[in-house]
């Protein structure tokens, strides 16, 4: 069992379990690359296949999953044949910290140590005080 000494062991197997599903959402290969198309405006399974390059079926796949797992909901927009856009519900809008602490993390480049964890508290703190937005309305 790991090790939590800033917490209580209950708390740490709480966020240990929270992180465990978390992963089980998003940890898939493609998926974080498709909820950033999604909070960058795009909608469309066309769109977002054509900016990643990703496989129809594999495509498919991943956003059938952020839909099931409640991060993402399905809009049909277009009849025969039915086409659908996808819009990020409250828990994927929530998501938003996690990808910019990615991000963030990410453009330290060979230097990863050199973030500190208050560095990805500020980035979480100015989301959570004033959320992005965008032409398509709040990400």
């Amino acid at each position: 069992s790991p090790s939590c000494p800033a917490m209580g062991a209950r708390t740490c197997a709480r966020a240990l379990r929270s992180l465990g599903g978390t992963l089980d959402i998003v940890g898939e290969w493609w998926t974080p690359l498709i909820l950033r198309d999604v909070f960058a405006g795009l909608r469309r399974f066309e769109e977002i296949q054509a900016d990643l390059g990703i496989a129809r079926n594999i495509l498919s796949d991943r956003l059938s999953t952020l839909v099931e797992r409640g991060m993402l909901e399905k809009h049909r927009y277009h009849e025969a044949p039915d086409r659908y856009e996808y819009r990020l519900t409250e828990m994927g809008v929530d998501f938003y910290p996690v990808l910019a602490a990615t991000a963030f993390i990410a453009r330290a480049g060979q230097r990863p140590m050199s973030i500190r964890a208050k560095d990805i508290l500020v980035l979480v703190r100015a989301w959570s005080s004033n959320p992005c937005t965008c032409r398509h309305g709040r990400l």
